[in-house]
């Protein structure tokens, strides 16, 4: 209510012993409410909502938990972590914990992340890039530095940035959002180079490279959408 008076806003809370059924809670009632998931009777309250309602859950894996019959939390719930596991690797681990309320990582206090708006590596070069193939192993190059970077500040990023400088000085920026949050090296080169592809000449010599990764996200709050009837390309992300 104060908040209400104060700020003229609603403000939805969700109250659990854990954040993923906290968030869970702050769903439940809207506007202006606030919602108990108790810890020693969470099922009641939980498991009965819809299976897309657990964080994480997208439309994508939603259908798919569907088709397998799995429509509620509770249904998701009630498959064993094993089987979970033996069939879908890390995310059925990953869902399995998720619909228990299995959480144990910590809220952060105000003020404790004051977290980097972008990382991004470049260089100078000492001959101007000529050939695609050049200007390909120099963004590989420095989008290796800017991921291992992101990795060690445990975060992700949304959008590349390819700064160009030519041979004259002249810079353009051009950014693009990626398709998901990622830390990977592969990732963040090929949409760089395909900035590159799409927005500069070939017979423009390039003096010049940086390759920044922007829109930045805690990775322990990245909320990628994950799938867990595993393609052959999330299992290469895996690897990567």
């Amino acid at each position: 209510m104060r908040v209400k008076n104060e700020l003229g806003i609603t403000v939805s809370v969700g109250v659990s012993d854990n954040k993923i059924f906290a968030k869970l809670g702050s769903d439940l009632k809207k506007p202006d409410a606030v919602s108990v998931v108790p810890p020693n009777r969470f099922w009641d309250t939980v498991w009965h909502l819809p299976v897309s309602d657990l964080l994480y859950v997208g439309p994508k894996t939603t259908k798919k938990l569907r088709d397998a019959n799995i429509m509620t939390i509770g249904d998701l719930a009630k498959i064993p972590r094993e089987v979970l596991v033996a069939r879908f690797g890390k995310v059925g681990e990953q869902l399995y914990k998720n619909a228990h309320g299995l959480d144990d990582s910590p809220v952060a206090k105000v003020g404790e992340y004051e977290d980097q708006k972008s990382i991004g590596f470049g260089f100078t070069f000492r001959h101007d890039l000529i050939t695609r193939e050049e200007c390909k192993i120099a963004i590989n190059y420095l989008s290796d530095d800017v991921a291992r970077r992101l990795r060690k500040a445990e975060m992700v990023c949304n959008t590349v940035q390819l700064t160009i400088k030519d041979e004259h000085l002249a810079v353009i920026q051009r950014q693009r959002t990626l398709p998901h949050p990622s830390d990977i090296a592969h990732d963040i080169s090929a949409l760089a180079y395909k900035i590159l592809e799409d927005e500069w000449s070939e017979a423009r010599p390039i003096r010049m490279l940086t390759v920044t990764a922007q829109n930045l996200t805690r990775s322990e709050f990245s909320s990628e959408q994950i799938d867990m009837f595993g393609t052959q390309d999330e299992a290469r992300r895996e690897k990567d």
